[in-house]
This record gives C-alpha cells, structure tokens and sequence, in this order.
C-alpha cells in the first residue's frame, strides 16, 4: 500500500470509523505481520491523528476485527510510557495461533486426479517423497486423500483395488484464517489436515509433526526466559540485599522488596554496575554476560505482545544466555 492509501485511510477513520481485519490493517502500512516495530509505527500515526483501535493493535490476532476511530480508547494500552513492553510480566501469547501460523500452511500439495490407480499415486508419492496425496480435480475440488497406510489397508480387504478403495474422503480440510485449536480435533483423528486459503483453494498440508514442530518453536523461547529470569532472581537474592537493589535502580524503587518484584531491564541495572559484579565471583566476563542479558532483553521485547517466531540467531542468542545463566555461582 502506498503513503497516500494510508493517509486516506486515516481521514476516512476521522470521520467514520473503520472496521477490518488486523491483517488488513498491517498492510495499509506496508506490513505483513504483527510484530512490535509495525505495531508501534501504527500506533503513533493513530494517535498524531487522534484515532484508537479496538481491540489495540497490538493485542489482536491477524484475523481479529478492529475499529479504527476517534474516541475509541487508548492507541497504548501499556499504561505507563517508560515502561519497556520487554518488562512486563512474562506470559505465553494471548492472541489465539491460527492455521496460517504453521509454516506448512502454504506450501504446494502432492496431488492426483480422480482417476488415477493405486499404481499411480504409489508412483507419485515415491517420486515426491510424501507418504500422503490429496485426490483432487481442480483447485478448489479436495476430493480426498490417499496414504500409503490406507493403500495398505486397502490391499488387505480387496485383492485388486481402485484408488477409491483406498481414499479418505471427504479428507480433513481447515481454513488458513481460523484458530489452529478449532482443527486440533482432525489432527488427533486423521493426524492432518488440508488448508484452504481466502479464495478456498487448497494451499496447504498441516502434519501432526508440524503442528508438533511449530509449538515447539513458540513456546521453547517462553520457556527459556522463564528460567533466566529464575536463575537472575535467585543470584540477585542471594547477593544482594534488599536496599542495595532499590538503590541500583532508576525507578520503582518502593515496590522493590526482593530480585522477584523487579523488571527485567533493572537486572541489568544491578549487575551492570563492576562493584557489586565482583561480588558474585562468577568466572564470567562481566561485558559478555551484560551484552548478552540484553540480546535476551531484545528477544523478550519481540516476543512479549507478539507472540512471534524468533530468526535462528536469535534462537541462537536465546540459548548462549541461558548457557551463561547457568553458570552463575549461587554463593550462599
């Protein structure tokens, strides 16, 4: 989209507010996902213009409606400006994953037409390396399935069977805009299903091991900032009292009543300093931890609203901290 659609958009949304999807929204701004750039991007040229958007910008998924108009609310809902989004509470995502969050959601089929043997489609997987076909005759016409576990069965009940005798049909089929959990159930049964995109064509295959393999990757990065953040906790605790820590940090200091009440950037602000580094008698170089801590604070800003994969080196970056974290020397 260009700088005019969107300049006309918000004009439009001045005098009458808009409705349509998250997704859509992103790209009158040139985006194509929700991620904490675009979104603050958003949020700023709504609030110049005076607008909101309900639900904000930042807390819905993809395919969530949303109102874009004056007087709707607040464009930030964090609810205090200095506060780093990467420091509040950690949680797993709150916007639902749909089916078009699975990488596999788009990527070509494996098909056969109507007519073709057994013989055939054996040819056909083997050539392709798949054990699954989708039996199709056009685009948007999802015959069925084939596997090489229903041929097998097939062969069993009938000496000399037809593609027919071995097909699934109708085969399990989700939308790429509806929640993943909804289809949750055609996995457990069929362990797959077929995606449809927006103009119904068949686009995609969902696997047991995808779905598998995708959850994975969402929540090991949760998983692994909990535990820094545990680690950090339990050597700030251990080292340090209660008023050394409130006057390291820059702000909220009275909430402070031990390393369990503080914000993830203040872990830096207490252990940044050389004095009190020393006193841990870690082993580690102080730079290399602190420069790490704070790629692991980048990943936490990406990941806190957004919910959103993390690139392999950042992945990478994720690991080397919690390598570090661990050997921390808990001097107690």
């Amino acid at each position: 989209m260009t700088q005019d659609s969107k300049a006309e958009f918000l004009a439009k949304a001045q005098t009458d507010p808009q409705e349509l999807k998250l997704i859509d929204l992103l790209a009158i701004w040139g985006y194509s996902a929700r991620d904490y750039g675009p979104v603050s991007e958003i949020r700023e040229d709504l609030k110049e213009a005076g607008l909101g958007c309900e639900p904000d910008v930042g807390d819905a998924g993809h395919g969530t409606i949303v109102r874009v108009g004056a007087g709707l609310g607040v464009v930030h809902v964090a609810g205090d400006a200095d506060r780093d989004p990467g420091d509040l509470p950690l949680q797993l995502p709150l916007n639902p994953m749909l089916v078009r969050d699975i990488p596999s959601w788009n990527r070509p089929v494996v098909r056969v037409p109507p007519e073709f043997s057994i013989v055939q489609a054996q040819a056909r997987m083997a050539q392709n390396g798949c054990s699954l076909l989708a039996v199709m005759s056009g685009d948007r016409d999802l015959v069925g399935a084939v596997s090489w576990e229903l041929i097998a069965k097939a062969r069993v009940r009938k000496a000399a069977p037809d593609l027919d005798d071995a097909m699934l049909a109708p085969a399990p089929v989700a939308r790429c805009d509806h929640e993943l959990l909804e289809n949750i159930d055609m996995i457990e049964k069929h362990g797959f299903f077929f995606v449809r995109d927006t103009d119904d064509r068949i686009c995609g295959l969902v696997t047991a091991a995808e779905l598998t393999a995708a959850y994975g990757r969402l929540t090991k990065p949760y998983f692994q900032l909990g535990e820094i953040e545990r680690r950090l906790r339990h050597c700030l605790n251990a080292h340090f009292s209660t008023d050394q820590m409130r006057a390291a940090v820059s702000r909220n200091k009275r909430r402070i009543n031990s390393a369990d009440d503080m914000e993830f950037g203040q872990y830096k602000e207490v252990l940044g300093d050389d004095a009190r580094w020393s006193t841990l008698d870690s082993g580690l170089d102080h730079v290399t931890f602190i420069d790490q801590l704070d790629e692991a604070r980048k990943v936490r800003n990406k990941i806190m609203h957004f919910g959103k994969e993390l690139t392999a080196e950042e992945q990478v970056e994720l690991d080397r901290c919690l390598r570090l974290m661990r050997h921390l020397d808990y001097q107690q």
